[in-house]
């Protein structure tokens, strides 16, 4: 994302068109991610969920199905290409186009979820006091990236490529971005400033699917994340990318299959 470009302008630019065009294929590489965290905030029938950054609703529509029939879930994002594809998708859950950090999302919620939608907040402690206050006797939980060193899964595809590259601005990170609630202590400090109390910070490590073959996981990483948006800037550059990234995938597959270490903080608090 470009210094002058807001959350709302990337998520509702190509970045946005691009993950919503490629959700069938991302969302089932997160899942196993966010049935993790579903199952530490453990919903009840009956209850009434936020999904805070829903996408393209996969999480909100788990969740539905948790608290049905006589619960009911929202999804909260802030993008229009997302949103649509949620939205065509049925699943019984209801839909807002908004920023969850300050918008009114009244309800009186039991719970607030999000599986990696938070780290993208511009004032962090500002939009946990708000989702508070959207559930002021619940109960929170999300799934968040953690350092980038100890996910390669999405920074080492860059890495390989950077020598074929222009450079790139260094990486900030307190930036609104994937990786901007690495720090536990930050999370820990966010959310007792914004209210929220009994913090525990868990530590889950996974592995992610790149793709069922070295050409599948190239078209992927080139698609979706850190070198998708470098390519997008130096697309003279593709063909080189791609060679070597298959080349190196090959090298590293396993049975065909290409993926890698994956590490994420499960968060949850109380009101």
């Amino acid at each position: 994302m470009t210094e002058y470009e807001t959350q709302s302008e990337h998520w509702n630019g190509p970045n946005g068109e691009t993950w919503a065009r490629e959700s069938c294929a991302t969302d089932p590489r997160l899942e196993h991610f966010g049935q993790a965290a579903i199952a530490t905030l453990a919903p009840r029938r009956g209850e009434r969920v936020l999904d805070v950054g829903c996408g393209a609703g996969a999480t909100s529509r788990a969740l539905a199905r948790l608290v049905e029939p006589r619960g009911h879930v929202v999804g909260v994002d802030i993008s229009r290409p997302l949103l649509a594809v949620a939205r065509s998708l049925g699943g019984g859950v209801e839909y807002v186009e908004a920023d969850a950090g300050r918008a009114g999302l009244e309800g009186a919620f039991d719970a607030v979820f999000s599986r990696f939608g938070v780290m993208f907040f511009d004032d962090p402690r500002t939009a946990f006091a708000n989702l508070r206050r959207a559930a002021p006797r619940g109960r929170l939980v999300f799934v968040c990236w953690r350092s980038p060193q100890e996910n390669p899964a999405m920074t080492r595809p860059l890495a390989l490529a950077k020598h074929l590259l222009p450079e790139s601005a260094p990486f900030d990170p307190e930036a609104p971005g994937p990786f901007a609630f690495a720090d536990r202590n930050k999370i820990e400090n966010v959310l007792r400033a914004a209210g929220w109390h009994g913090i525990e910070v868990v530590g889950h490590d996974s592995s992610y699917l790149l793709g069922e073959s070295p050409q599948a996981a190239t078209d992927y990483v080139m698609t979706i994340g850190p070198l998708a948006r470098a390519i997008r800037e130096a697309p003279e550059r593709t063909s080189k990318v791609r060679a070597l990234l298959e080349t190196t995938f090959a090298s590293e597959a396993s049975g065909g299959v290409v993926s890698a270490a994956a590490a994420t903080w499960i968060v949850s608090a109380s009101a």
